[in-house]
């Protein structure tokens, strides 16, 4: 009988550790470091082999939580593969994914079979073993890390066509590699019980194939189906865990049922199950929304306790005596991804530079690596350590060049959108204040807080402008067209009049007749000049009038105009124009917002529309939304032309 009393002890001392190891891999990351490599390094000290503060029975007691981790990685894995998202890019994907999926394992189970001889770990094995070991081998060099790629996607606001490229190549290669596990994983144990290759076992593993699919659509609509209630997000997230945990508990039973009456070998993969399950629940159900902002939200605790007990659960003694086989096969793999790379780009007819560069993505890898190789341990146990500790240090090892390799691919092909030119700022957006006085210092100020490069521009002498650290300062002598030229009144993304409204009209012509910019604001003063001003689309705001309209909605709708001022931390509201031609048609619920993002309204021809989800998207669209800062970041950069 199980000692609960001590069971649940260690569980607590484990969850009290994990926090300590997510402050430790955020550490990691000032440095320029994978996350993972904190949390994997954590896990290495407090397990059995350096501080020993879990025994290896202990942490064999904490497996189930690696189980319903998987899971959860499975879920986002199948989430990600969202088909209308794919379309654009479909021809591409197939070919490269064909490719990475077939020569990546071909030459790598070759690779592996060549290279026993020279490894000793191998080389005492008997020839159906090599060959077994070979396959499980190159099956893992298949296995990609999609919760990286969106992680540096994210990091380096990445976008375009080899982004979309990279992103539908590592989550179908993701899915499809735990089809070819099952089918490798199913054939080995067969091979290694004495049974011969027959057509029963190919019949066996196809059944158990489409019965994983099958599994996978019913738990699929279960989740679907929890999620149609108004349930609170704990009980729904909890549902989501324990269903994934329960895939595992199944499988054995299941399994341990059928050999028992009937002597049958039956393995359902518990990965292939979940990630069918999350692809059914974002294509083909109404909640794709919720399921995948409760995925996002539990994502980085669920990767704690994952990556943390992957650590504890390492042999390290093993793997300082393997380390240089985990090298040795990283580099092969690293030779047939680019190998594979490339001949997809070929057939696929991509670009020269994607074809140069389009190995680099898939370098890294993670989660689902790491659940295949544990299956394998826990499925061989004479030689399934030691497996399962070279894979960690070939992931270790991609976990620290991958994404490097990736990050230059991105850069390599300008799809990357990092910190802008402008020195101090983010962003590239400017907006030139005509006019030196208090408000307009401060509404630099503001601008520059918000990451834009913001520049006062006067016709005060020079000798008469006092000299401010913190904001560029122009002088221009007239107001023509040449010094606007020189101001670079063509590069901006907005222009703030502060001057007379004489003076203002002035500048508003030149830059709406020369320079065809928009968005201009005029302080206005005078309302006879205000027809003249409306009639170029110049907004106006008015001292007296916005006062008044300022205080009736501080008590009307407080928490709005709060927001709109910005006096909400961490919350803002954006207009953003829809420049991706690949949105045009779309409808506004399969878009994927990220999930603190509010679309409020759509201004279409100068008409405001009230949205909903069959809001159809046109080009020259306006969308007015509202989240924080770094959402609305993200979807500035989704809606732009790409």
């Amino acid at each position: 009988m199980r000692d609960w009393g001590n069971w649940i002890s260690i569980i607590s001392v484990f969850g009290l550790l994990s926090l300590s190891s997510d402050v430790i891999s955020r550490w990691f990351s000032k440095y320029r470091l994978p996350l993972i490599s904190g949390l994997l390094l954590t896990g290495m000290l407090i397990g059995p082999h350096i501080l020993g503060v879990f025994k290896v029975e202990e942490v064999h007691q904490l497996t189930f939580l690696l189980d319903f981790s998987l899971a959860y990685i499975a879920f986002a894995a199948g989430s990600e593969l969202y088909l209308k998202e794919l379309r654009g890019n479909l021809n591409s994907i197939k070919w490269n994914t064909i490719s990475q999926l077939s020569i990546t394992f071909l030459l790598g189970g070759v690779g592996v079979y060549i290279l026993s001889s020279f490894t000793p770990f191998l080389k005492e094995q008997s020839e159906i073993v090599k060959w077994i070991i070979s396959m499980l081998f190159a099956t893992i060099f298949v296995a990609r890390s999609p919760s990286s790629a969106i992680a540096i996607i994210s990091e380096l606001r990445a976008k375009g066509p080899f982004t979309r490229l990279v992103m539908g190549v590592t989550v179908v290669a993701d899915v499809l590699v735990v089809i070819l596990f099952a089918i490798v994983f199913s054939l080995s144990k067969s091979l290694m019980s004495g049974e011969s290759f027959n057509v029963l076992v190919a019949v066996q593993v196809f059944v158990e194939i489409v019965i994983a699919i099958i599994g996978g659509i019913a738990m699929g609509r279960f989740i679907a189906w929890v999620l149609s209630f108004s349930f609170s997000k704990y009980f729904k997230t909890a549902v989501i865990l324990l269903s994934g945990l329960s895939v595992y508990i199944l499988e054995q039973i299941v399994g341990h049922f059928i050999y028992k009456h009937w002597g049958l070998h039956i393995h359902l993969e518990p990965l292939l199950i979940c990630i069918v399950a999350g692809f059914y629940v974002t294509n083909y159900t109404r909640h794709r929304p919720e399921f995948h902002r409760l995925l996002e939200t539990n994502g980085p605790w669920i990767f704690v306790i994952f990556f943390t007990l992957t650590g504890a659960s390492l042999s390290l003694d093993m793997l300082l005596k393997i380390w240089d086989i985990a090298l040795l096969l990283f580099l092969l793999r690293l030779l047939t991804i680019a190998i594979a790379s490339y001949v997809g780009g070929v057939i696929a007819k991509d670009p020269p530079l994607y074809k140069k560069v389009g190995w680099m993505p898939y370098v890294t890898q993670a989660g689902v690596g790491i659940g295949l190789a544990a299956e394998v341990a826990v499925a061989f146990p004479e030689w399934g350590d030691t497996f399962f500790t070279i894979v960690i240090g070939m992931i270790i090892i991609s976990q620290v060049i991958g994404p490097v390799l990736f990050k230059k691919s991105l850069i390599s092909v300008k799809e990357d959108h990092q910190k802008g030119k402008f020195k101090g700022h983010e962003g590239s957006k400017n907006v030139i204040i005509f006019g030196f006085e208090d408000q307009a210092i401060l509404l630099a100020r503001r601008f520059q807080s918000s990451g834009w490069k913001a520049v006062i521009a006067t016709k005060m002498k020079r000798e008469e402008i006092r000299s401010l650290e913190d904001v560029d300062i122009i002088h221009y002598d007239e107001i023509n067209e040449s010094s606007l030229s020189a101001l670079k009144a063509g590069e901006a993304d907005g222009v703030i009049l502060f001057n007379s409204d004489e003076n203002n009209l002035k500048l508003a012509e030149l830059l709406y007749e020369k320079f065809g910019i928009s968005d201009i604001v005029v302080r206005l003063q005078d309302w006879s000049y205000y027809d003249r001003f409306k009639g170029m689309g110049v907004r106006i705001v008015e001292s007296v009038s916005a006062l008044v309209n300022l205080i009736e909605h501080y008590v009307i709708s407080p928490q709005t105009t709060a927001l709109v001022l910005g006096e909400i931390e961490g919350k803002d509201s954006r207009d953003i124009e829809v420049r991706d031609r690949r949105l045009h048609g779309q409808l506004l619920r399969n878009l994927r917002l990220p999930s603190d993002v509010l679309i409020l309204s759509v201004k279409r021809k100068g008409q405001v529309l009230i949205t909903h989800g069959y809001t159809r998207l046109r080009i020259g669209d306006i969308l007015t939304v509202v989240g924080s800062k770094k959402s609305l970041d993200h979807m500035a950069l989704m809606l732009e032309e790409s």
